[in-house]
C-alpha cells in the first residue's frame, strides 16, 4: 500500500479488526507504518475495537509480538455477524461488509433459504431470514479463508442433548446450501448453525418438543419477580406464560451455542420503555444464574417487548358511548360499522340523548352522537345517521388521540420505592 491509497479513519479500524480476527499480531508501530498514519492514532483504533468487540465478550489481548484475538472461531464469528446486520440497516454503513465477509455468498444463500422455507411453506419472518442467511454467510465466508468452527461435542450435546437427525428439517435446509454448490460443510459447522437455526426459530421446526418443567418453572417464577417489580400482576397471562416459555428456550438454546441474535429496537426500547427494561434486566439476573447463562442487552429487550404486550393486554377495556336517536336498528347499523374500525378491546354502548345526562361518564373514553350535545367532559364526534367515511376517519381520528393520551407508562413503581428513587435520584447513575 502506498500513502496515496490509504484507507480513511472508520475504513482502517475495521480493516485492523478483520486482520486481528484473521489471527494476526499487529504491533502498534507496524500498523503505523502500514497505514501511513501516527502511533497515536493507532492506539484510538485499537481503543475504538477494544470497545466493539467487548459487547460480545471477546477480548484483546498483548504479548511482545503485539495486539490479537485470543478467543476461539465462534467467538470470532459472533461478532462479524452483530457487526454485519448493524451495518445492513446502517444505510451508509454497507460500505464495511466487504471488509468483514466476503459479500459474493449472501445474495445466493439468501435465494436457497428463501426458496427452501418456501417449499416447506413456513411463514418465517423476515428479520429471522436474515439471521439464517448472515450467519451461514459468515460462516462460509470464514471457511473458504481457512477459519474453520470446532465443536466440543461431548459437553454441548451433554448439555442441551441435540443431534442433527432430530431436527431434519434444520439439516435439509444447511444441506440446501450444499447442493446450490455454496459451501461444502464440516459437520462441526453443519451442527453448530443447525444451533443457530434452531435458537432462532424453535417453533418452525420443532413445534412438538416439549420445554423441561423446570425450565417453566423457572419462567413462571421470572413473571413473578417482574409482576413484583413493576407492581402489575401478570401470573395469570397465559400468553405470556406461553410465548415467554418458548422466546426464554429458544434465547438459552442461542447463549449455551454462544450464538446471538441482535436487536435492531434495542434503542427505542430503553428510551420508551426504560423501567420495564430495568426490572426485566433484574429479573433476568436469577433465571440466567439458574440456567448457566449470560444474557446481553439485546436479549432483555426482545423479553421486555414480551412483558410490555402483557401490560397492554392488561390495561382496562376502553369505553365508548353511542348517542342516537333513530331508533334500535340505525344504531345497530351504526355500532356495527364501528366495531369494524375500532379494536376488539372497545366497549361499545347505546344510549340516548336524555339517558346521557344521568350517566356517569368517569370510565368513558369516548362519546359518538349523531345529535348535537352540550359540551361534555370526554371527547365527542358528531356524525351523520348513515355513517360516512369521512365520520369513520373522524372517529378513527379521534380514538388515537385518546389512546395516545391516556396510553402513558403505567405507575409501576410502589410507594415505598418511589419515595426511595425521589431520595436518591439525584446521586443514581445507570
Amino acid at each position: 500500500m502506498n500513502e496515496n491509497q490509504k484507507p480513511n479513519s472508520k475504513n482502517r479500524k475495521y480493516l485492523i479488526l478483520a486482520r486481528l480476527f484473521n489471527n494476526e499480531h499487529l504491533s502498534y508501530q507496524r500498523l503505523a507504518d502500514d497505514y501511513f498514519v501516527s502511533r497515536s492514532s493507532i492506539a484510538n483504533d485499537i481503543a475504538f475495537i477494544k470497545e466493539l468487540i467487548a459487547k460480545d465478550n471477546v477480548a484483546l489481548n498483548f504479548d511482545n509480538s503485539g495486539t490479537y484475538v485470543g478467543s476461539d472461531e465462534i467467538a470470532k464469528q459472533k461478532v462479524i455477524k452483530r457487526l454485519v446486520i448493524d451495518f445492513m440497516n446502517g444505510g451508509r454503513a454497507k460500505q464495511y461488509i466487504p471488509i468483514l465477509i466476503q459479500t459474493d455468498v449472501i445474495e445466493p444463500i439468501r435465494k436457497t433459504v428463501i426458496a427452501t422455507t418456501d417449499a416447506w411453506q413456513l411463514q418465517i419472518s423476515d428479520s429471522y431470514v436474515t439471521d439464517i442467511v448472515v450467519s451461514t454467510s459468515v460462516l462460509v465466508s470464514r471457511g473458504r479463508s481457512g477459519f474453520h468452527i470446532n465443536l466440543d461435542l461431548h459437553n454441548q450435546l451433554g448439555t442441551l442433548l441435540l443431534s442433527l437427525d432430530k431436527y431434519p428439517l434444520i439439516y435439509e435446509l444447511l444441506k440446501s446450501v450444499e447442493n446450490a454448490q455454496i459451501y461444502e460443510f464440516s459437520q462441526d459447522e453443519l451442527r453448530y448453525l443447525s444451533y443457530v437455526v434452531l435458537g432462532g426459530g424453535f417453533r418452525y421446526f420443532v413445534p412438538d418438543t416439549s420445554i423441561p418443567e423446570t425450565f417453566k418453572r423457572d419462567t413462571q417464577r421470572l413473571i413473578r419477580n417482574v409482576s413484583h417489580g413493576i407492581n402489575i400482576d401478570l401470573e395469570h397471562d397465559n400468553q405470556l406464560r406461553e410465548d415467554l416459555t418458548l422466546h426464554l428456550f429458544q434465547m438459552a438454546l442461542r447463549l449455551k451455542f454462544d450464538t446471538t441474535v441482535v436487536n435492531p429496537l434495542l434503542g427505542e426500547i430503553k428510551r420508551d420503555y426504560p423501567t420495564v427494561f430495568g426490572v426485566v434486566w433484574y429479573a433476568l439476573i436469577d433465571f440466567a444464574n439458574n440456567n448457566g447463562l449470560v444474557v446481553s442487552d439485546d436479549e432483555v429487550a426482545f423479553v421486555t417487548i414480551h412483558f410490555q404486550a402483557a401490560i397492554e393486554r392488561s390495561k382496562r377495556q376502553r369505553r365508548i358511548l353511542f348517542v342516537c336517536l333513530n331508533g334500535i336498528g340505525t344504531s345497530s347499523l351504526i355500532s356495527a360499522k364501528m366495531r369494524q374500525i375500532l379494536p376488539e378491546v372497545s366497549l361499545i354502548e347505546i344510549i340516548s340523548r336524555a339517558a346521557l345526562p344521568r350517566q356517569n361518564l368517569s370510565n368513558v373514553d369516548l362519546i359518538i352522537s349523531t345529535v348535537s350535545l352540550p359540551v361534555q367532559v370526554v371527547p365527542v364526534v358528531q356524525i351523520s345517521p348513515m355513517i360516512t367515511n369521512e365520520d369513520m376517519k373522524s372517529i378513527m381520528s379521534q380514538y388515537i388521540d385518546v389512546v395516545t393520551t391516556k396510553n402513558r407508562q403505567p405507575n409501576i413503581l410502589n410507594s415505598s420505592s418511589a419515595r426511595t428513587i425521589s431520595m436518591l435520584r439525584e446521586n443514581i447513575f445507570f
